[in-house]
């Protein structure tokens, strides 16, 4: 029997999901609009200042550090002697006389290389949002148009139901984010400061593991920025084939672009475990 409300029905139905799935949609472009204010953020609160010239913070504290460092190196020398002595051993001497020609070359020349290391991740990072997301910072980031633009794009509903769902994870993972690089930066600072002290240490067999371990988290705090970004802009290709080029695409893109921000979030612990070959003392 023909049914005149049928037709209707559907008719509702279609219109209905279509508007949920741009609800739906609108509410994650809200959410990935909160990451990409925090990243313009943190591109601002970010930039530390590294140099250790006479005229700069890190330059008018290594003084101090140094004479610390220089105290602390010659305690440790002695002690590494009198092991020697004690033991005979000639590898104990070998550790002593090393130590100390690094401990020198260190205080001497691992500055600059820090420095070198922190522009060039940032360029990095810089280049991978203008490549990546063609952003030259994170204020003017446009998820492919407006909001009300991008909810105009054709997207299956499921699709639209889940993004909207692991919107708020986003939302956690940017502050998550925000403050995880704050912490970086500052970090790369205290460590940089403390570089020499930690140096004193490789005059030592038992204390050599000081500035390796130093040296491992200045690495990872600086590259963890460029990992970041590059991560992020993974997750956002995604998405965006979800939300627009792709709109029948599998609920696993979904998920996917939304785990990939979340795991930007403990990349800076995946580095340290990665850098492990940066530190000789490691297992």
């Amino acid at each position: 029997m023909w049914n005149p409300f049928g037709a209707l029905a559907d008719a509702i139905i279609n219109v209905a999901e279509q508007f949920l799935a741009k609800i739906c949609l609108m509410f994650w472009e809200g959410c990935i609009a909160i990451w990409a204010f925090f990243q313009g953020v943190l591109d601002l609160v970010t930039k530390v200042d590294l140099d250790a010239g006479n005229d700069h913070p890190l330059g008018k504290v290594l003084p101090t550090t140094m004479w610390i460092a220089l105290a602390l190196a010659t305690v440790l020398l002695v002690g590494q002697l009198m092991i020697t002595l004690a033991r005979r051993d000639g590898k104990q001497l070998g550790r002593a006389v090393m130590g100390s020609v690094q401990f020198v070359l260190v205080c001497a020349a691992v500055f600059g290389i820090a420095v070198l290391i922190d522009r060039a991740c940032t360029a990095l990072a810089r280049d991978l949002s203008v490549n990546l997301l063609k952003i030259d910072d994170f204020f003017n980031f446009n998820f492919d148009g407006s909001l009300s633009g991008l909810a105009t794009q054709t997207v299956g509903t499921a699709n639209a139901v889940v993004l909207a769902v692991c919107g708020p994870f986003v939302v956690l993972a940017s502050f998550a984010h925000f403050f995880i690089q704050l912490a970086l930066s500052a970090s790369k600072i205290v460590i940089l400061a403390t570089l020499p002290i930690s140096a004193a240490g490789l005059v030592m067999d038992s204390t050599k593991v000081w500035f390796f371990k130093s040296l491992r988290w200045f690495v990872a705090a600086c590259v963890a920025k460029p990992l970041m970004t590059l991560v992020f802009a993974v997750a956002v290709k995604y998405s965006e084939a979800v939300s627009v080029s792709q709109p029948d695409a599998p609920l696993g893109s979904a998920l996917a672009s939304v785990a990939l921000i979340c795991v930007a979030v403990v990349s800076p612990m995946a580095l340290f475990k990665l850098l492990a070959f940066v530190d000789p003392t490691s297992s």
